[in-house]
């Protein structure tokens, strides 16, 4: 197998996830740093971002002559934009009154609550030996990680 096509993209794909956990820890680090090293709110900060996006959204609607920029959203994709944007204000305040590995350990739980969900109500997925592992693992590591016996 040394050599082969099939050895040379697996390799690429661990580098390259490799790369994406090193870039997302080192983003974490550095917002959590940001967000603790100065005095500016987290409402300030989010407005800062919401300037920028949409500073860059209005040069896209320009550009491209679209005005009706919520055309064809129905109720779920509504619902869809206020989970994400609730989802932004809370990861800012976990990590301004706690810590990234604490933001880290509530990401890999709410995967492992969506999983769950989609399993059970969708029943799209069958779970799995590997994912209940994973869950257990998971789990203990929060305990572990949180002091409580």
């Amino acid at each position: 197998l040394e050599g082969s096509p099939q050895m040379g993209r697996a390799l690429v794909g661990f580098l390259a996830a490799l790369g994406a956990c090193f870039a997302s820890g080192f983003g974490g680090v550095y917002m959590e740093m940001v967000l603790k090293g100065s005095s500016t709110s987290i409402w300030l900060r989010n407005a800062q971002l919401a300037i920028f996006g949409a500073s860059t959204a209005t040069w896209v609607v320009l550009q491209e002559g679209e005005v009706n920029l919520t055309r064809g959203y129905t109720p779920w994709v509504w619902l869809m934009a206020f989970t994400v944007a609730s989802g932004g204000l809370l990861v800012a305040a976990v990590l301004k009154y706690a810590d990234n590995i604490l933001r880290q350990f509530s990401t890999a739980i709410s995967v492992i609550l969506t999983t769950a969900l989609s399993a059970l109500v969708l029943q799209d997925i069958t779970l799995d030996l590997t994912f209940a592992a994973g869950t257990v693992l998971t789990i203990g590591a929060t305990f572990m990680y949180s002091g409580l016996p």
